[in-house]
């Protein structure tokens, strides 16, 4: 009999606007899913707000072998669904994704520690919270609460379920006895990289910015860097939902600054089965984030074969040596510019080249999945 494994994440499909942590679980739950009975409990909404169109509310739904259930806090305040649920003996394992989600980890973790008195695997995957970037936000609000947790020993029974060792790093610094398992992202199943050319002159340059419009992903620092660009005919088209309005507006008035050779443009929101469609249309992922545990975002334009331009603070390194493109420190804003004038020089055969080897990466990348099915195995296993 497989083990039972109850999933808490604050949003799932069919949102979007919710971050990596919705891929994070799809794709967990699409390669695993013959191995473990997975039950997702989130909210009945995407992150801006807007409720599922055609879904019941506060029941157990059946979707391709995956249970889910959407809560809506109406009838019922999430703080009793969510413990009605974790209180029960059927689970042989609870996943939470988020530190910082008070109904879908704060809120358990206290449960399950002080009033549970059932033993069973439970797992915390922080999802990048605990970056440099990440903390930086917020900041007082956030070490109060480590600080706080850690007096209490609020996560003395987790295991810390993290991407790569940087992220276990980042994770300790915080809470040294953590007990981490490694186990990094899993991509779609049968997924293989799509290798679709692109006209590419010299002189011209489309660059794609695709995330969340929120501090953290570092879409002031690109305008910034574009705003040193003084030759050239550049292009920015912008996807992501605008999280920040406040940082939106700021980054509106760099906009209106650029040089005239700069052309910026919000294109709006993307569903995820949009993605690959759009990614070909440009030259290069422009995307200086203040910190990533994994970065969809990356591995998923790599998989388009186009190369990237990212800071130094995703697990995605070295991309020099294997010319797929570039990790820069965040502090060096002028080889960011040097990097992107590189790119409005190239012609159709250098860009080629480009291509070639982003798609040999990314072949070699997917064809390391089934170790890291295994690891993820591991981790629900324990």
């Amino acid at each position: 009999m497989n083990k039972k494994v109850l999933i808490l994440v604050d949003w799932y499909l069919p949102g979007y606007k919710g971050g990596g942590q919705i891929k994070a679980v799809e794709y967990i739950v699409s390669n695993l899913k013959e191995r473990f009975d997975f039950y997702i409990l989130c909210r009945d909404h995407d992150f801006d707000g807007v409720v599922y169109p055609d879904l019941e509310k506060n029941k157990w739904l059946k979707f391709d072998n995956v249970h889910i259930k959407y809560l809506s806090n109406k009838n019922k305040p999430y703080i009793v669904s969510v413990v009605d649920e974790i209180r029960l003996n059927i689970w042989d394992v609870i996943y939470m994704n988020s530190f910082f989600s008070f109904f879908f980890s704060i809120l358990p973790c206290a449960y399950l520690n002080f009033l549970g008195g059932v033993e069973r695997n439970i797992i915390l995957a922080p999802r990048g919270e605990f970056s440099t970037g990440a903390l930086g936000i917020k900041k007082a609000k956030k070490y109060f609460f480590i600080i706080f947790s850690r007096i209490i020993n609020l996560h003395k029974e987790i295991t810390w379920h993290v991407s790569t060792e940087l992220e276990k790093d980042d994770v300790q610094k915080c809470f040294p006895r953590a007990k981490v398992h490694i186990a990094r992202e899993l991509l779609p199943v049968a997924i293989q990289s799509n290798e679709i050319g692109i006209e590419k002159h010299v002189g011209t340059l489309k660059l794609l910015f695709l995330s969340r419009v929120t501090n953290k992903k570092g879409l002031d620092y690109a305008l910034k860097v574009l705003g040193t660009i003084k030759s050239g005919c550049v292009e920015l088209d912008i996807y992501g939902p605008i999280e920040d309005k406040k940082y939106w507006s700021e980054c509106e008035i760099l906009i209106e600054t650029l040089p005239e050779n700069i052309v910026v443009k919000y294109c709006g929101e993307l569903p995820h089965n949009k993605i690959k469609d759009v990614i070909p249309r440009y030259h290069l992922l422009f995307f200086p984030t203040l910190g990533e545990n994994f970065g969809y975002v990356i591995i998923e334009t790599l998989l388009s074969c186009r190369p990237v331009l990212i800071s130094d603070r995703t697990p995605w390194r070295d991309l020099a040596e294997n010319k797929v493109g570039y990790d820069i420190s965040l502090d060096e804003l002028n080889l960011f510019a040097e990097k992107i004038k590189e790119f409005i020089g190239m012609d159709q055969i250098e860009f080629d080249k480009y291509i070639v080897n982003v798609n040999t990466y990314a072949d070699k990348y997917v064809e390391n999945q089934r170790s890291i099915v295994e690891d993820n195995i591991r981790l629900f296993s324990e």
